[in-house]
């Protein structure tokens, strides 16, 4: 089983369609009813230079080769002006916003480790905390994923709005099983970590195994057997 279906599995999505039934105490709802606010970005106009900081700065803009591949998001490559945020009418969010790909890497999810501002690619959710945690929403928006593109596929654009976003259905658990839920993840998410750690390791000594027979083959020192 991988680890997708795994994820999927923990929160109960690898039940059959025609099975409505949910564990006790757990609910069904939309995304958007979890949530306090959910804001998309904007970029300002890009050939205006007041618009664009420099040496890091100014705001942090987040874009999706930013959010793609990365839990936190501690910096970004382009950086706004205090104007540049006023022309697009963008929202600076504060640490601890959890940010969703739209566009492209659709469902990639990362959380800023400090304040920030999106291009209109990126959707900034604010769950209400008293409801869901943040990282179980995280979580969740993961196993989602390939439903997410699925959906996308109904759009010429091949992308989501907020609006998408907010009528997923999402399978919501008691807070108290929420974090156990985390916890769970967290140690499957190590042990798949330290997996491809100790594979990456295994290629990288074969590959040094297959050069030293190269270089014997070559100089005739290789062994015949």
């Amino acid at each position: 089983m991988s680890s997708d279906e795994s994820l999927r599995k923990v929160l109960g999505l690898d039940r059959g369609k025609g099975d409505p039934d949910i564990p006790d105490g757990w609910e069904t709802t939309k995304i958007k009813f979890v949530l306090d606010n959910m804001i998309a970005g904007g970029t300002p106009t890009t050939s205006n230079e007041d618009y664009w900081a420099e040496n890091d700065e100014g705001i942090p803009w987040v874009k999706i080769s930013d959010i793609t591949g990365h839990e936190q998001i501690s910096e970004t490559d382009e950086q706004v002006t205090t104007e540049g945020v006023e022309e697009a009418n963008l929202t600076i969010h504060p640490s601890g916003t959890l940010l969703v790909s739209m566009y492209a890497s659709l469902g990639a999810t990362a959380v800023l480790d400090n304040p920030a501002t999106t291009n209109q690619a990126i959707l900034a959710l604010y769950p209400k905390e008293e409801v869901i945690r943040l990282k179980f929403l995280q979580i969740y928006i993961k196993a989602i994923r390939p439903y997410l593109h699925s959906l996308s596929m109904s759009n010429t654009q091949d992308n989501l709005s907020a609006t998408a976003v907010g009528n997923i259905s999402i399978i919501l658990p008691p807070i108290t099983k929420q974090k156990e839920i985390e916890l769970a993840y967290s140690g499957k998410s190590e042990a798949i970590k330290r997996a491809e750690e100790r594979l990456n390791h295994l290629s990288g000594l074969l590959s040094r195994y297959e050069k030293t027979i190269v270089a014997d083959a070559v100089t005739g020192e290789l062994d015949e057997y």
